[in-house]
Parts: structure tokens; C-alpha cells; sequence
């Protein structure tokens, strides 16, 4: 069977992902397994966006406390 070997195809920049059985192999096995990895990657990647932002929320407010003094 000719498939890419990759659980998931993922792109962050796009925010837009693909999973399929077709990607490893044709079983539900391959199907379930493609479709967790892309959860797994869209998971962290919600993790890396409220890091950034509570970092933003963090420094926003020390500058509005800083010029409140």
C-alpha cells in the first residue's frame, strides 16, 4: 500500500489539520490512532496560544499598574 507513514498531516500557521486511516495503513486501528495525533497537536497548540496569552495579560498589567504609580 503506497500511504505518506504519517500519523496526521498538522500545519499551526494554517491552524488546519487532516487524519485519516489512509495515512498508515486502511484498519480503525490506524483510523483512531490519526485521529488522536491530530487532537494531540491541536491540544497543544491551544496550550501555546493561552500561554502567550496570559503572558500578554501579564505584562499588560504590570505597564497599567506601573503608570497607575
Amino acid at each position: 500500500m503506497n500511504t505518506p507513514g504519517v500519523p496526521c498531516i498538522f500545519d499551526p500557521l494554517g491552524r488546519a489539520g487532516i487524519c485519516g486511516d489512509w495515512l498508515t495503513g486502511s484498519s480503525i486501528e490506524a483510523a483512531i490512532l490519526s485521529g488522536t495525533s491530530l487532537a494531540n497537536h491541536v491540544r497543544m497548540l491551544h496550550a501555546v496560544f493561552q500561554n502567550i496569552l496570559q503572558h500578554i495579560f501579564i505584562v499588560n498589567e504590570k505597564l497599567t499598574n506601573s503608570v497607575a504609580d
